[in-house]
C-alpha cells in the first residue's frame, strides 16, 4: 500500500522516533534489527530485502520475499563499497535492485539488498534509509564494543587476580645468613608469567632450589607452573631423590600436556655438613657457578632433557661438586639474556658471564640491580619475555 507524501512524513517522523527511543532504551540485537526491517518494507515498499551483518563472519540476519538460495560465491556483494543501483545488464543474475552497504568507523558492518515492488525511476526514499541505518548500527556496534569493553575489564581483573595468586607462589623469605645468603628477582612480561623459581628447606641439613620456565605465556603456563610447584614441594618434602623428583615432575607435565608444552628447569639440593651441591638441568640455560675471585668454576649442564617432552626421560644425569668458601651460584631465565640493541645483536650469555667477571658490588641486591638497568640500557624494546634470577653466596 503506498503512502500518500503527508503520510509518508508521518511515519518517516513516527519511525525515526521510534527507532531512537529503542536505541536509548536496553535492546536486544536481533529485535532492533526486525523492527529495523518491518519499517524498512513499508517505507520503500520492497519486494524481497536481505539483510547481511558483520559478527566475526558476514551472517545472514534477515530474508524475506525470496525464495532463492543466495550463494556468496555467485553473488559477492562485499565487491559493492558504496550504495549501488544494480544494472541488468551488467549484473543479469542479480535478483535485487539496490546494494546498501553501512559503515561504522569506517568499516562495513552491514549490507541491505533491495528488490523493488515498482522500480521508480527516482527512490526518494534512500536518504532516509541511509540515516536511520546509520543509527541502528551505530547503536548495535556502540552496544557490542560496550559489551567487549565489559569482557576485557572482567579478563583483566581475573588476570590480576590470578598474577597475584601466582605471586604467592614464589618464596618470600630467601635465607640470609653468615653462611648463605639468596636474593630474587621476578619480572613477568605479562599479567600471568611462565617463569618459577623456588626454595624449599627439606630438613636442617639440606634445602632445595630450583628455576623453571614454561613454554608458552598467560593462563595455560600459569597453570602449568602450578601443578609443577605443587608436585615439586610435594616431592622434596617428602625426601624424595634429586633423580626421582626430576622424573616425577616429567611424569606429572606429560600426563597434562600430552607433550604439548614442556618446562626447562635447573634444580639442586645443597647439603650443609658435606658443604656439596647435587644438581640435575633439565634443559635450562646452565647457571654460573663462580668462586671468590669471580672465575667460573663448575659449568652446570650435566642432567636430562627438557620435561615434559617425552613419557619418560630418555637419560638423567646427576651433577655434583664440593662449595668453595665465597663462592656464588647465579641462576636466571632466557629472557635476562634473550635481550637484543638497535642492530639486532643479542646481549647473550657471554655478555652476562662478562658482568658477572667484572662488577664490583658485594650485595646480591646491588647486583641484581645494576644487571637489570645494563639490560634495560642494550635493549630498544624493553623487556620481551619474563626475566627471573635468583643468586646464592655462599661463606663457610
Amino acid at each position: 500500500m503506498f503512502l500518500s507524501v503527508k503520510e509518508l512524513y508521518e511515519y518517516k517522523l513516527n519511525t525515526l522516533l521510534e527507532i531512537t527511543q529503542k536505541v536509548i532504551d536496553e535492546f536486544d540485537e536481533n529485535e532492533l534489527i526486525q523492527f529495523f526491517c518491518d519499517k524498512l518494507e513499508r517505507l520503500i515498499e520492497v519486494e524481497s530485502l536481505r539483510l547481511f551483518v558483520f559478527n566475526g563472519r558476514w551472517e545472514q540476519k534477515v530474508n524475506f520475499g525470496s525464495s532463492l538460495k543466495f550463494s556468496r560465491t555467485q553473488h559477492n556483494f562485499l565487491q559493492f563499497d558504496k550504495l549501488t543501483y544494480l544494472d541488468k545488464s551488467i549484473h543479469p543474475d542479480w535478483e535485487y535492485d539496490v546494494v546498501l552497504p553501512i559503515y561504522f568507523n569506517h568499516k562495513k558492518v552491514a549490507y541491505i539488498l533491495l528488490k523493488y515492488l515498482l522500480k521508480p525511476v527516482e527512490d526518494t526514499q534512500l536518504p532516509f534509509l541511509r540515516s536511520i541505518s546509520n543509527i541502528v548500527f551505530s547503536a548495535i556496534e556502540n552496544k557490542k564494543f560496550k559489551e567487549r569493553r565489559s569482557k576485557q575489564r572482567d579478563l583483566e581483573k581475573e588476570l590480576s587476580i590470578a598474577g597475584d595468586i601466582q605471586s604467592l607462589l614464589v618464596p618470600r623469605n630467601l635465607p640470609k645468613t653468615e653462611q648463605i645468603e639468596m636474593y630474587s628477582t621476578y619480572i613477568p612480561h605479562k599479567a600471568i608469567g611462565g617463569d618459577y623459581f623456588d626454595y624449599i628447606e627439606i630438613n636442617e641439613n639440606q634445602f632445595l632450589v630450583c628455576i623453571a620456565d614454561v613454554s608458552g605465556k598467560g593462563v595455560p603456563a600459569g597453570l602449568l607452573m602450578s601443578n609443577f610447584q605443587a608436585t615439586l614441594r610435594t616431592l622434596a618434602r617428602h625426601n624424595f631423590s634429586l633423580k626421582d623428583i626430576v622424573k616425577e615432575l616429567n611424569h606429572t607435565i606429560f600426563q597434562i600436556t600430552q607433550g604439548e608444552r614442556f618446562i626447562t628447569a635447573f634444580f639442586a639440593i645443597y647439603s650443609k655438613n658435606t658443604n656439596t651441591l647435587r644438581y640435575i638441568n633439565a634443559g635450562h640455560n646452565p647457571p654460573f657457578y663462580l668462586d671468590r675471585m669471580k672465575e667460573i668454576k663448575e659449568e652446570l649442564t650435566e642432567g636430562t632433557t627438557l620435561l615434559g617432552a617425552f613419557e619418560s626421560l630418555p637419560f638423567i644425569n646427576e651433577g655434583e661438586f664440593k662449595i668453595v668458601d665465597y663462592s656464588m651460584l647465579f641462576m636466571y631465565t632466557d629472557g635476562l639474556v634473550e635481550i637484543f640493541d638497535e642492530k639486532g645483536e643479542e646481549f647473550g650469555e657471554e655478555g652476562l658471564e662478562f658482568f658477572l667477571r667484572t662488577e664490583e658490588t658485594t650485595s646480591l641486591e646491588d647486583l641484581h640491580e645494576e644487571l637489570l638497568d645494563i639490560i634495560l640500557s642494550h635493549s630498544t624494546n624493553g623487556y620481551q619475555d619474563d626475566i627471573t634470577i635468583l643468586s646464592c653466596k655462599f661463606r663457610n
